[in-house]
């Protein structure tokens, strides 16, 4: 039995109709920003922290407080769905920020374990998500529950632009970031 019993009383699921299309980039809403800028959804959901060579590193907007940190590094260059796809050296950066994003997140946030997942099943456009899971995690020792993460209370627009500014100043200080520029 998995730790989510919801998913063991699903039914056989099929994927979307036009799921090859959004793998090819059709409607894709992580990548349909004017200028290489986030778009509405982008903004609404996400706020810009940092931008590197190959990703642009958004704070969660709507976690819940006991995901302080959730973060998420986008990739921005054109439309890919899988790692593999990019360039060896595009590849090397990308995960360097990656790195980046995710030591930023453990010097500011403290967490008690940090979870780094590359999803897209929905949105498949390459996205890296760094979860970090705190004392007052809603799922401790646990995966935690798609729903639980944005469950309430959440933070203010002011504690979250302090929390960018923090995480900010911990990625530009990560040496892997040098490598990268150099």
């Amino acid at each position: 039995m998995s730790d989510d019993s919801t998913i063991d009383k699903m039914g056989p699921a099929e994927w979307p109709a036009d799921y090859a299309e959004r793998v090819a980039g059709k409607d894709c809403k992580l990548c349909d920003r004017e200028n290489k800028g986030p778009n509405d959804w982008i903004r609404l959901n996400w706020l810009l922290v940092w931008e590197g060579t190959e990703s642009e590193v958004y704070l969660e907007k709507r976690a819940t407080r006991g995901l302080a940190g959730y973060s998420v590094a986008l990739w921005k260059g054109a439309h890919i769905a899988e790692p593999g796809e990019a360039s060896d050296e595009s590849a090397r950066r990308y995960w360097r920020e990656v790195t980046a994003l995710a030591r930023a997140v453990h010097t500011v946030f403290q967490p008690v374990k940090l979870n780094i997942s590359s999803m897209g099943s929905i949105t498949p456009h390459l996205h890296t998500y760094v979860f970090p899971r705190h004392d007052a995690d809603p799922a401790p020792g646990r995966n935690i529950p798609w729903r639980s993460l944005y469950l309430e209370p959440r933070f203010t627009e002011e504690e979250l632009q302090s929390q960018a500014v923090k995480l900010r100043g911990a990625i530009e200080q990560d040496p892997l970031l040098s490598e990268v520029a150099g």
